[in-house]
């Protein structure tokens, strides 16, 4: 927490925050097996958008996806721009 003046800021890790809530919606035990099967791959595009490093630690750190499976994961002012189409 950071004080401003009269004013309090609270820092939070939003990919936590976030994962937090998918966590009560979703399996994730279940999700973890199907991931960890050797005939299942995916690939996830996040389109250099701002769910990039969410999918990444979600999908390939908690969920156990191999790396590399988030493409595009790094987000981007101009989302990759017109060559990325």
């Amino acid at each position: 927490v950071y004080s401003i003046g009269d004013r309090y800021v609270e820092v939070f890790d939003t990919v936590q925050d976030h994962m937090s809530l998918l966590e009560r919606c979703f399996d994730f035990n279940q999700i973890r097996d199907l991931v960890a099967r050797p005939d299942f791959t995916f690939v996830y595009d996040s389109m250099c958008g701002v769910q990039g490093p969410y999918a990444t630690r979600i999908l390939e750190e908690v969920l156990g996806g191999k790396p590399g499976s988030c493409i595009n994961a790094t987000p981007r002012p101009d989302f990759g721009g017109p060559e990325s189409a």
